[in-house]
This record gives C-alpha cells, structure tokens and sequence, in this order.
C-alpha cells in the first residue's frame, strides 16, 4: 500500500465538460472537505499505469476521492473520527472509471451526482462509498433529519451489477424501512461497519432489508465498537458466500 499525507484542507473541482479531466488514475484529499461542483467531469479511463494500491493509509479525519482504471483501493484511517471530513457532488457533476472509484469521508459523503464505473451499461468496475452515517432503503419516509450518505432504493438499483460494491459506514449503517440492495448479478458486496442497524419508517413501517450478491461480506474494518439491541423487523441475505470478516459488529 501507500500512505497519504495531507496538506490540503480543501479541494475544489469546478470544471466542465469542455474541459473534463481524463487520467489513468487521479487522486484528491483534503483534510477538511472535497467540494465537486456541478457540472464537473472527471473521468479514469486509458491504459493502466500498473498495480493500484490495495490499501491508501491516511489521516483519522478528512476526505479522499480515487478514480482508476485498475483495482480497487480502501483507506485505512486508523482510530478514524468524524470531526472533519466531507465530500459534496453536486447534481450534475460526473464521476466515472472504468476500473474504481473510491470515495471517502469519515464526516459526510453527499452527492447528487452520476457516479458511473465499469461499462456504460453499468456492469462491471467497483465502487466503494464511505461515510460516517450511511442510509439506505426507504430513504423518503425516513423518520427525521438524515445525515451522511443517503441511497434510495432507486439509487441502489444503479449497482446491482457490479464486480464489487463496497459500503462503509464510520458509524453505522441504516437500513429504512423496505431495503433492497444488491441483486443476483451483483458479483461482491461489502457491508463494513461496527453497527448494521433496522430502522421503520414515519408511516411505523417496519425494517424488513434483502441483501443480494453472490458473495456477500459483514466487516469492521475500522476501531469502533457498538453494541447490539432487540429490535423488529427483518434482515434476509441472499448469497454463494457468506464472509464474517474482521472486527467486531452488531446488528440491531
């Protein structure tokens, strides 16, 4: 792997697709936030430069974006913390590899811009999205404010073919009301997190969540504990292979 030091406690992509950026392989962070603004278009694509790093070491706090045309990445923040952190894609803007895209946030990942990898079609490529809070499923009738990453059902429905689709939350990840993530065709998908968590909706609908891949892996990569409680509702794995990987978690 490599380690990353920080100098940068803002990056700023305010581009456009007159002058869009295509590298085999680009690289952002910051220590305080990464701001892509709309209409931005930054593109991974061309001949490989070789064997991507497996694993990106950087500081507890802050923001990285990795786009390659090779394998995929993870960071490793160490005893991470969300007091700095934050990415924003604004609509509009555009992100695409052929090969990986890795965006990390120990605070908050927002976006609401196209986040594309592997073919146009969609299949293939892997995507790897971090966040402190990430929420998933029923995201409209979520019972108060959501911060971090917010996926919809809709918006899931857009992975369901990848090689590797890698969801990480800091802090927890929340499944809201009727959850569908993954799907038969999708090849590997990645829960990592200390605390998977069930959550109803503002209408009192239970967490009733389908995870679907062929390999399918629960992992606490990170140094954070939470303990489990007794709740309702339902959580169904569909899956060739079941991994329980490092760490400890709790589902609640």
């Amino acid at each position: 792997g490599i380690a990353i030091t920080t100098s940068a406690s803002e990056v700023v992509v305010a581009n456009s697709s007159a002058g869009a950026v295509l590298l085999p392989e680009l690289t952002m962070a910051a220590t305080e936030r990464i701001d892509v603004r709309a209409g931005s278009v930054l593109t991974a694509g061309g001949a490989s430069l070789g064997d991507a790093p497996e694993v990106i070491a950087s500081e507890a706090s802050g923001a990285l974006i990795r786009l390659g045309t090779g394998a995929a990445s993870r960071v490793d923040r160490g005893s991470a913390s969300n007091a700095t952190g934050d990415v924003r894609i604004a609509a509009g803007a555009r992100l695409s590899a052929n090969g990986a895209l890795l965006i990390d946030a120990t605070r908050s990942t927002e976006s609401q811009g196209q986040l594309r990898v592997g073919g146009s079609d969609g299949v293939g490529g892997s995507l790897s999205l971090s966040s402190s809070m990430v929420n998933l499923g029923d995201t409209a009738q979520a019972t108060g404010v959501l911060t971090g990453l917010v996926l919809s059902n809709t918006d899931l429905a857009a992975f369901g073919s990848l090689d590797a689709l890698v969801l990480r939350g800091y802090e927890a990840i929340d499944l809201i009301g009727s959850t569908r993530l993954g799907s038969s065709q999708l090849a590997s998908l990645t829960l990592d997190t200390p605390l998977l968590r069930g959550r109803s909706t503002v209408d009192a609908q239970l967490a009733q969540a389908t995870i679907a891949a062929r390999r399918v892996e629960l992992s606490n990569s990170s140094d954070s504990l939470a303990v489990a409680s007794v709740g309702s509702g339902s959580l169904a794995v569909q899956a060739d292979r079941l991994v329980l990987g490092d760490g400890e978690k709790a589902i609640a």
